[in-house]
């Protein structure tokens, strides 16, 4: 894995990868995904994500709606303390109802 030289803050995050299970041989034990941690990418009272979902994710920040595609969403500014719900389609592509609270 190369790093690409556009920060000096970067946080690497390891996911298992669900293939190395049936294939050992020819497949990594874990994938690593670079994230720029830096204050540049990542502002301050904004909110990064990093969907590595495989999934489209919808959902509410406070009271509105937000789409989460894959890969490092745009910075949202937020609330110090706000809620925030995501859910993904079903396999029929049927979005869930999210409960009020």
């Amino acid at each position: 894995m190369k790093v690409p030289l556009i920060s000096n803050k970067w946080l690497l995050i390891f996911v298992r990868n669900p293939l190395h299970l049936n294939d050992p041989g020819n497949q990594l034990k874990y994938l690593v995904y670079p994230f720029d941690d830096s204050s540049k990418n990542l502002p301050r009272n904004q909110l990064v994500f990093l969907n590595i979902s495989g999934k489209e994710l919808e959902g509410s920040l406070e009271a509105k709606r937000v789409k989460v595609n894959m890969g490092e969403s745009e910075a949202i500014k937020v609330q110090k303390s706000m809620p925030i719900s995501l859910w993904t389609r079903d396999f029929r592509g049927r979005t869930p109802t999210p409960s009020a609270d």
